[in-house]
């Protein structure tokens, strides 16, 4: 933890929303120094750091600071690092998807659940 409490970000973000890409960039840079878990979706991510691979991009954003940092991708299952060296995948199983309103929430909410 950077300070005295556990501090977890993610952000949703909404491209259609952000009138200065280059400011919001820079913003959520600053935010994710100061963030011990980070969350992120693919989308986010590709919005973010556009051209980057996946991988390319977990360990720049691990960079920046946090102690875990999270990529979600839908079937494709869930990136984290959480050291240099300690990439974790984890695969997802087939279900019939009916609502992502509130999945990103849900999952955030079980990982600071099990911290």
């Amino acid at each position: 933890m950077h300070g005295k409490a556990l501090l977890s970000l993610d952000p949703n973000i909404r491209a259609s929303m952000i009138h200065d890409e280059p400011a919001y960039r820079a913003l959520m840079q600053r935010l994710i120094a100061l963030t011990d878990i980070l969350k992120l979706s693919n989308v986010d991510l590709a919005w973010l750091l556009p051209g980057a691979s996946v991988e390319e991009s977990l360990l720049y954003l691990w960079g920046l600071g946090p102690a875990l940092v999270i990529i979600t991708q839908g079937e494709k299952g869930v990136l984290a690092q959480s050291g240099s060296s300690q990439t974790i995948r984890t695969s997802t199983f087939p279900i019939t998807v009916i609502d992502t309103v509130g999945a990103g929430d849900t999952f955030c909410a079980g990982v600071l659940a099990s911290t």
